[in-house]
C-alpha cells in the first residue's frame, strides 16, 4: 500500500553520490517525498512518501541500474528496506 517507508542505501561514498541518489529519487513519479533520517559511514536511511507502496518502488528501480536491492526481503523482517548504489 501507499506510504512511508524507510530505506536504508550502502555504497554512499561521496557527496557526489548524494547527490546523484537525492536526483534520481526526486526523478520517480511515484516518490511523492523524500526526507533524510540518518547517515553513517556505511549508510544513508531515508523516509519516502510512495504513492503506489514499497513493491510498486521495487518494480520500479528494477528497469533501472542505481539502486540494486540487497538479498532478502525486508518487509518480513520490519526493518528498513535495503538497496546498494550501483558500483558502491
Amino acid at each position: 500500500p501507499a506510504g512511508t517507508y524507510r530505506l536504508r542505501i550502502l555504497g554512499i561514498r561521496s557527496a557526489d553520490d548524494y547527490l546523484r541518489l537525492a536526483g534520481y529519487l526526486d526523478g520517480i513519479a511515484i516518490v511523492k517525498q523524500v526526507a533524510p533520517v540518518a547517515a553513517s559511514p556505511e549508510a544513508l536511511e531515508v523516509d519516502v512518501d510512495l504513492a503506489t507502496g514499497l513493491a510498486g518502488f521495487n518494480r520500479y528501480i528494477a528497469r533501472g541500474d542505481l539502486l540494486i536491492p540487497v538479498a532478502g526481503d525486508p518487509t518480513d523482517t520490519g526493518g528498513p528496506a535495503v538497496f546498494r548504489m550501483a558500483g558502491g
